[in-house]
Parts: C-alpha cells; sequence; structure tokens
C-alpha cells in the first residue's frame, strides 16, 4: 500500500519560513512529505520484529500530558491503527541561538499508543446504575440519544429550580494541549461555550497546582511567573533550585530538564544546588550539591538565611530602603500605608482604618522576635537549624551563595502545596530579591523557571461568549465541595467568595460578608479532569459529598464526566461520555514550556475508536 502524508509541507521547511517572516511559527504536528528521504527509506529505518516498519499514513502530532512541554510526535498507522509513535528526529538537532535542537518526546509520550488502546478506554455512553453509590464504579452502556436526553432534561430541572448558578464546571488539565479540545482554562473550553450561551456557570479561581505561588509571589514581584529565561542560566554562577525536580516533572527535549542539562555541558563551573526533602533525578543528575529539608520549613531556612546576612551586615541597606517596603522596623507604619490597597482588586481594602495594625509587625522584627513577635525568639540560623534539619553552617554558606551575585533562584510548585505554602513561596522569591539577584543577568526572581521565545499573536482559543455568563461570584478551586454541602454558609469573610467579571478577574467585598452564592452546586461538568477524587486534600470526604442526598439547599443532584479512560472522577460519576484522544481529532496546539512562541497543527491520525453522536 502506498505510504501518505496528511500534507505536503514539511515541518523544517515551514520554520524556515517561518523564520524569514518573524513570526516564530513551526507547524509541527502537521504530517510532513520529507524531500531528505523516502517513505520506504524511513520505514527501513524503523524496525519492528526485526522487518521494516509496515505503515501506510505518517502523521504530525503532539503530545498533551500536563507537564506543558507539547512534545511533536510522529504517529504511523496502518489500516486506521497507530502501530508505532515516534519522536521528532528531524534536522541536525543544534542547540543555540537560532539553531533548532530536536524536540524529542519522553517515555510517557512514546508511548501514547498504549493509552490510546488501553483496555479502560470508554467507547460508549455509561449510565451508574440505579441504587448504587457514586464511587462503586457500576455501570451500563446507554445510548448517546438516552445520554443527551437525561442531562438535557437534568439540567432544565435545575435551571428552572436554582438559576445558573447552580452549574459548576470542574477545573482539569487532562486536555492541557489543544484549543477546541482544551480542558484548561475551564473558561475557555467547549463547556463553558455551552454553558454561557444558556446563562452561565459557576466559575472558581486559582488551582490546586499553583493555589498559593499564583496569590503569593505577586506580592513580591508583580506576578508569579517571571522569571529568568533558562537559557540565561549560562551566565549564573549559582543555580538554587527550592523543590524544583524537572528530571520528573519537565523532562522531555521540549523542556527544562533538557535545557539546564545543556546549561550544564556550556556553563560547566555554574554551582547547582537543590534543595529539596528527597534525592531527587534532578539532584543527582546535573547538581553539585543536595541540601535535604523538612516539608514545608522553606520559610524558616529562608529566615535564618536573612537573619545571618543581616545581623553580619552584608546586605545592601539602601536597595532594601529603596525597593522595598515593610522591613525596617523604623519605617514598618508609612510602609503600611504606602501598601494599602486602594480598590478591591487585591487583597481587599480598608477604608475605615482599622485593620491597622498597633504593634511593628516588620520583617527586622520577625528576625530579632521584637514587637508583635516577642516572645518567638530571634531567627538565627540554629533556630532555623532546629526546625528545618539543615545545619546551621550550611544555612549560613548557602546564604552567602545568594551574596556571591549572579545566582539564579527557581522554585518548583511543591513547596507552596502546604497549608503554609504562601509563606514558602514568599520566602524563597524574598531571599533571590532581597539579596540582589532580581533582574540581573544569571539571576532570577525565584518564580518557576521561565522559557524563551517571543509568542506570535494567534488568536487560537474558541469564541466562549463570556459576557454571556449571568452568574457574577466565584469560589475557591480548594473550598467548591461547601457549595455541596451548604452553600448558604459562604460569603467573601467565611469561604472566600469573590466577584467576577466577563474577563475572568475577581475582586473582594468592599464590605465584608456581602459577597454571597445564590444557590447550592447541583450539576458537575468533568471534562478532561480526575480533580474531584485525584487532587483534593481528603479524598474520603470529598467521596462522602458526592454522596450526599439530593436535597433543597445540599446534594450534587448530575455529575457528567467526559473522559477517555474509567478515572476515580469518573467512577462518582451519574454519567460518563467517552471522549476522543488527541490522536483521534484535528486541533491546534501551541508552543509549550521549551518552545514559547511556537503553534503547530495537529491532524487526526486514525479515527475515533467509538462512534460518536453527530
Amino acid at each position: 500500500m502506498e505510504k501518505t502524508a496528511s500534507t505536503r509541507i514539511s515541518r523544517r521547511s515551514f520554520v524556515a519560513l517561518s523564520g524569514l517572516m518573524g513570526a516564530g511559527l513551526a507547524l509541527t504536528a502537521c504530517s510532513p512529505s520529507k524531500s531528505e528521504e523516502s517513505p520506504a527509506e524511513e520505514a527501513a529505518k524503523l524496525q519492528l520484529g526485526g522487518e521494516p516498519l509496515d505503515y501506510d499514513t505518517l502523521t504530525w502530532s503532539g503530545c498533551h500530558v500536563n507537564c506543558g512541554s507539547r512534545c511533536p510526535l510522529k504517529v504511523y498507522a496502518k489500516d486506521g491503527t497507530v502501530i508505532r509513535i515516534s519522536v521528532d528526529d528531524d534536522g541536525t538537532d543544534e542547540f543555540g541561538p537560532g539553531k533548532i535542537q530536536q524536540l524529542r518526546s519522553c517515555t510517557r509520550g512514546r508511548t501514547n499508543r498504549q493509552r490510546i488502546y488501553n483496555d479502560t478506554r470508554v467507547q460508549t455512553p455509561l449510565k451508574r446504575v440505579e441504587g448504587t453509590k457514586r464511587g462503586e464504579g457500576k455501570y451500563e452502556e446507554i445510548s448517546w440519544d438516552e445520554a443527551i436526553d437525561l442531562i438535557a432534561t437534568t439540567m432544565k430541572e435545575i435551571k428552572d429550580e436554582y438559576g445558573n448558578d447552580a452549574f459548576y464546571i470542574q477545573y482539569g488539565t487532562g486536555v492541557l494541549g489543544g484549543t477546541v479540545s482544551k480542558s484548561w482554562h475551564p473558561d475557555q473550553t467547549a463547556f463553558a461555550r455551552l454553558m454561557n450561551l444558556w446563562g452561565g456557570y459557576l466559575r472558581q479561581y486559582a488551582d490546586y497546582s499553583t493555589g498559593q505561588i499564583t496569590w503569593d509571589l505577586p506580592l513580591l514581584n508583580g506576578d508569579a511567573w517571571s522569571n529568568n529565561d533558562v537559557m540565561n542560566l549560562v551566565n549564573s554562577k549559582n543555580i538554587i533550585l527550592f523543590g524544583n525536580n524537572p528530571a520528573n516533572t519537565r523532562m522531555s527535549g521540549s523542556a527544562m530538564q533538557y535545557l539546564i542539562t545543556q546549561v550544564r555541558l556550556e556553563n560547566p563551573e555554574a554551582n547547582i544546588i537543590v534543595v529539596d526533602p528527597h534525592l531527587s533525578d534532578t539532584a543527582v543528575g546535573i547538581a553539585n550539591r543536595w541540601i535535604p529539608i523538612r516539608p514545608g520549613t522553606d520559610m524558616a531556612l529562608v529566615a535564618g538565611m536573612i537573619h545571618y546576612l543581616f545581623t553580619e551586615g552584608k546586605l545592601d541597606e539602601q536597595l532594601i530602603r529603596d525597593k522595598f517596603i515593610g522591613f525596617y522596623s523604623d519605617t514598618f507604619m508609612e510602609d503600611v500605608k504606602l501598601g494599602e490597597p486602594k480598590s478591591t482588586a487585591f487583597m481587599g481594602m480598608d477604608p475605615t482604618g482599622k485593620l491597622m495594625p498597633k504593634e511593628d509587625m516588620s520583617y527586622e522584627a520577625y528576625l530579632k522576635g521584637t514587637g508583635a513577635y516577642k516572645g518567638s525568639g530571634e531567627k538565627t540560623p540554629e533556630w532555623a537549624a532546629a526546625i528545618t534539619g539543615i545545619p546551621a553552617d550550611t544555612i549560613r554558606e548557602l546564604a552567602d551563595i545568594f551574596m556571591d551575585h549572579p545566582t539564579a533562584t527557581i522554585q518548583g510548585w511543591g513547596p507552596q502545596r502546604h497549608s503554609n505554602g504562601g509563606n514558602n513561596t514568599r520566602a524563597i522569591g524574598l531571599i533571590a530579591a532581597i539579596t540582589g539577584n532580581v533582574g540581573i543577568s544569571g539571576g532570577g526572581t525565584g518564580a518557576r523557571e521561565a522559557t524563551g521565545g517571543v509568542p506570535y499573536p494567534v488568536p487560537s482559543a474558541i469564541p466562549c461568549f463570556p459576557e454571556k455568563n449571568t452568574v457574577d461570584v466565584c469560589v475557591s478551586f480548594f473550598d467548591w465541595y461547601q457549595a455541596i454541602v451548604d452553600y448558604k454558609s459562604m460569603n467573601d469573610a467565611t469561604w472566600g467568595i469573590r466577584h467576577i467579571d466577563e474577563n475572568g478577574v475577581t475582586s473582594y467585598a468592599e464590605k465584608p460578608g456581602t459577597i454571597k452564592l445564590k444557590a447550592p452546586i447541583k450539576f458537575i461538568w468533568n471534562y478532561g479532569s480526575n480533580v474531584m477524587m485525584g487532587q483534593h486534600a481528603d479524598i474520603n470526604e470529598m467521596l462522602n459529598i458526592c454522596n450526599l442526598p439530593d436535597e433543597k439547599d445540599s446534594g450534587v443532584r448530575m455529575i457528567v464526566t467526559v473522559d477517555p479512560w474509567m478515572t476515580p472522577t469518573a467512577m462518582v460519576s451519574d454519567i460518563i461520555l467517552p471522549g476522543t484522544t488527541p490522536f483521534e481529532e484535528e486541533d491546534i496546539i501551541q508552543g509549550g514550556t521549551g518552545w514559547t512562541g511556537f503553534v503547530c497543527i495537529e491532524s487526526r491520525a486514525i479515527e475515533p475508536l467509538f462512534e460518536a453522536k453527530p
């Protein structure tokens, strides 16, 4: 059979063309018709059981999983079945400015064929067996018509009784790379479009991955994401990674681990230190030194370092007084007035002045154990050692490294996933800023790693008509479940309810306790999401909440999950609709963590394995 490709332009040809245009685009998921070698020559290189690979179509696609890399993948199919998934092996694989290295997938991306044909694939609509509890996993097959009728009928009943405030789209990142098919951000999904055209739904703010870092780092740097480009690490004397393990989380040729490995080769004198509770693959693979720390104690470590630098006179006092507020005791009250919010957009406001502190709460007072911190003791390296498990001399040594400019600071999202995670993430950003390492080549802000490229303004989100959403309040990603238990107890002062506009911008109440929910959550959409039973702090309690009886002011009436696989979240659903994998749909993929600014068009490699409703 003749071997074919879906398009007549090669990835590398398009990259060259886009480079001439200055657009920074790469059509990396189109099926190339390679001029360098014939399909037969390519097949001869691919061995399957000792024989050349026998395929009839080759399609460029991409990996959508939640590492963020979006690695391009070659999909070889025979008679509509994927027989091999390979990686980007085009070109000369040159690394450096103006070069194009091969964005090779990791093992997870290469094993996507096993995901497509996994025995747990959902290939027909399923309905929870009547009389069983959510979570038992007992389902019966139903037709698409029956599933759609059940969902639509229930939705109409709920809207008539409660309004659109009773509908909730649970966020998920299982389909992170697509555009039409993406599940994140939930306000940009096809389900948001559906609900907005029908009056809207209750939205949430923040997420489990970055709930605290998103809100706390802006207090230092203005946002939670800005950092020096990873490639700028070639100019660093020291690179400090806090709770950051890209060898496990961003390990492909498109992402952080590959880039920092190249940095290690080009900057062999760099001192790379990993501060982490466990000896991670990153610490083993690229670091000069591993400093083990007790989980969740990063803020104590930083306090010990800053106390040492402060008492030894090693900090730049003029820099701190010029660029920071809240550090020194003698200016603290004036600093508070300078930092008082003037609107409800961020952290709320206090027009009455009742929240003005009466005691010294400066960072200097915290370090010395004076003012509002009287009796807490000085935050010496010895004090920090007892909390963190890191020897006091090591704490002093690490502090001096931050003064040996330029030092780059990068934190993962693990340190902020604790009850005191906000303090941890601010502390890591603080040590970078207060030692003068922000805004310099080779330095860094303490945020997660950033990657280069100039984003090309391609309008890739489907129109979701957010202006049609009539629900003007939102809930926390973490506390949404309370709207099933007792929505009447939820307001801005108790459960963090906020106002939200059509652009997704949230704001606080001018008068505490005035922003309230108007209805319980009665209907939940889960799309590409295992958040309900895979992310929450207490899964057992979540299961109990899902099984609360459907009463007037509590208990969810219907949970619908759309997913290719039977996840734990799917098993608490009333209706499960089969979803396609990225290899069974056509979409647009935006560039990932290692190649920001690129865009790729994804071609369908095979037809869906199930018969979908038109």
